[in-house]
Order: structure tokens, then sequence, then C-alpha cells
């Protein structure tokens, strides 16, 4: 076992935990951020900065790298989740091919990548191009399918990072 990869494995374990815990930390009711988020921007600023510290870096995160909008999210305690249900699937997923990886050696093959994105991809672009609608449950395993790809492709990196670090 390879104290990195459980080092990785670690980070999004506690990194999803706080996704899950920080809705629960606030008063109830208290967040949605309704339909108008935006991916790369601040739009809740003002909103996260009257936050706990904790909650608030977690939600600003979001804020900044996911569009966060209510209709696409899961409600806990009654408060928005800090990502969108796509994107907290991809940090379970991420958790999930960590954990995988630190138990097992990642012979890593092309076939991953298309079983790993084909998912999140028809289903974006069909949304996209108003094909359909997804469901946040949809989201959550297509986002969940590519976090499990990438967290197997990042520990591949490590472990073989690790290999060459250790040849040198």
């Amino acid at each position: 076992m390879s104290k990195s990869k459980l080092c990785f494995f670690i980070a999004c374990l506690i990194w999803f935990l706080l996704l899950l815990i920080v809705p629960f930390i606030l008063p109830g009711n208290t967040v949605n951020f309704g339909e108008k988020g935006r991916v790369g921007t601040n739009d809740f600023q003002n909103q996260t900065e009257k936050m706990s510290p904790v909650a608030g870096f977690v939600y600003s995160t979001g804020d900044s790298f996911c569009h966060q909008k209510a209709s696409r999210s899961f409600f806990l305690n009654g408060n928005q989740s800090p990502y969108c249900s796509r994107c907290t699937g991809i940090f379970l997923g991420l958790m999930i091919g960590a954990c995988i990886a630190v138990f097992r050696y990642i012979d890593f093959k092309w076939q991953y990548i298309v079983i790993g994105l084909l998912p999140i991809g028809i289903d974006g672009i069909g949304q996209m191009f108003g094909f359909w609608e997804s469901t946040n449950i949809i989201r959550l395993i297509t986002g969940m399918l590519a976090g499990i790809l990438t967290g197997l492709a990042v520990a591949v990196i490590i472990q073989e990072l690790c290999a060459y670090v250790s040849k040198h």
C-alpha cells in the first residue's frame, strides 16, 4: 500500500465529507442560490462571506467552480449543497477511485476512459442541445463514473511518480 495514494484517498474522503456535512452546520433552509449561478465567477460571494469559515470556504469553492443552480443540486437540511449533483458525483467518484487505488495496483487501459467519460459526455451534450433534461440522480451517476476514472488516473500518476522517484 502506497502512503502517497493513501494520503490522496484521505484528502478526497475529507473533502467529500465536508460537502455532506457543511449544509448541516448552517441553519436549515438558509441556503438557496436559485438558478442564476455561473461557472468561473463568484456569484454568491455576498452570501458565502456571511457563513462560518469552513462553510464559507466550501460554498465559495463551489461558487467558483460550479454553476450551483438550485434545480440541479441536492438539498440537505433544507440547504442547497455546495456543488450541483454532477459535481457532487464527480467528488464521490474521485473518493471511490482513490479508495480502489489504495488497495489495488491500477493497470490503466483506454477502455476505462470510455467507460468513465462516455456517459457524462452523452448526458451533458444531450442536455446542452435540448434533447432531454437529466435528473439529479442521472447527473450524480454520470459524474461519479467520471470521478472514479479521474481518481484512478490520479492514482496511476502518483504510483508512477513514486516509482520514478524511488529509482532515481
